[in-house]
């Protein structure tokens, strides 16, 4: 735990984690300043996402490429996105090419930081490796958001984007110091993906609750959040920030309830998802109408918490029923499913805010969690 490769470990992927944060925050911000569109907010968020997931089935073609090679790549983008930010406006669809690319780069990079591990040779500290990362990437993404918030009220969206820069470049200087391994680990190309969301098409319509829990999850999305604030609470950007952290401490504490009571949850866990599922859904009734800040930021924390236990112990229930021989394979097409249909909701959302308001887009998700209630605790999804 003390060698040199474990400090360049964390270090890569806390600032690492810390520049898509940034540039995120500062994409959102200027792309709505820009046009007040909820539907060029969707845009970019569809890109985003779509990005992400490109980078992620690219690393079987690309990922003999070094981190550091990507690194550079990306960093170049960000220089030329900045450079371009100050000398005239730019153009829309240069900040949305830009961000598929960035996106795309992260997705490659993902997989470069999960090979660091491999580093370590020890177990046990492999282990604790682990663990600690777990911790780190829960409080970069608690910080990240209200740092941003913060840095926004000092030097704007342009500022935050020079912050990234800066970032980016640290990283870059990691990566290249980082030996890279000949030894290189097996990835599903895009083409095995779609190949076992074909074949594992008739466990994904049986476990149809995933759709709902996919479009239900649209209204936590960091741009939906923005809207949300801009909108409804008719508060700027330094509040976007505090109730994107606000939404991680509620991670974190439901992280340590679980860890702590985690005989008891899943004892209980078919009562505990009813129970789970009932406060969600009050919770998204409550934010369709209320406008106090403080309620909200409230309503925010439970809903976080309540979500991430009722995932982790969804998701136990899951794999309960499953094979363990083709539990990978289902979880991989499954994820693909869920992404492509989060990319596109998340495009009808902008829709709908744009011609409706933010307001209907909680009425709606309400309606979806108040359907999964009698679905989880009468049907035989999970049990």
């Amino acid at each position: 735990m003390k060698t040199s490769i474990y400090r360049y470990l964390w270090l890569g992927n806390l600032l690492s984690t810390y520049t898509e944060i940034f540039y995120l925050f500062a994409v959102i911000t200027i792309v709505y300043r820009k046009t007040e569109s909820a539907w060029q907010l969707a845009i970019i968020t569809f890109l985003i996402i779509i990005g992400k997931f490109i980078g992620n089935t690219l690393n079987s073609i690309m990922f003999k490429m070094k981190a550091s090679v990507l690194q550079f790549v990306k960093t170049i983008l960000l220089l030329i996105l900045v450079f371009y930010d100050s000398y005239q406006s730019v153009s829309l669809f240069f900040i949305q090419f830009v961000t598929l690319l960035v996106l795309v780069l992260n997705g490659l990079l993902q997989q470069h930081s999960n090979i660091l591990h491999s580093f370590i040779s020890n177990r046990e500290d492999s282990m604790e490796s682990a663990g600690f990362l777990s911790y780190l990437d829960q409080a970069i993404l608690l910080s990240g958001w209200f740092i941003a918030g913060m840095l926004f009220e000092k030097i704007n969206s342009e500022g935050i984007l020079i912050v990234t820069c800066i970032l980016s470049l640290i990283c870059l200087i990691i990566f290249f110091s980082v030996p890279q391994r000949k030894k290189s680990i097996y990835q599903k190309s895009f083409m095995d993906r779609m190949i076992g969301v074909k074949k594992y098409f008739h466990l994904t319509k049986f476990h149809f609750i995933y759709v709902l829990e996919t479009i239900i999850k649209i209204v936590w999305i960091a741009s939906i959040l923005y809207l949300f604030v801009h909108l409804e609470l008719k508060k700027g950007e330094f509040w976007w920030g505090i109730v994107n952290a606000v939404f991680f401490i509620g991670m974190v504490l439901a992280h340590f309830i679980q860890k702590k009571f985690h005989s008891t949850l899943v004892k209980f866990q078919y009562q505990m998802i009813f129970i789970f599922c009932s406060v969600i859904s009050i919770v998204l009734l409550l934010l369709a109408i209320n406008r106090s800040l403080i309620i909200v930021l409230f309503l925010f924390l439970v809903a976080s918490f309540c979500n991430q236990l009722k995932e982790n112990l969804v998701y136990s229930a899951f794999i309960e029923k499953i094979n363990p021989n083709k539990l990978t394979s289902i979880l991989d097409s499954q994820g693909t499913t869920m992404t492509i249909l989060m990319a596109i909701s998340v495009l009808v959302t902008g829709y709908i805010v744009e011609q409706f308001g933010v307001q209907l887009v909680y009425f709606i998700a309400c309606v979806f969690s108040f359907i999964t209630i009698p679905i989880y605790y009468f049907g035989k999804i999970i049990k």
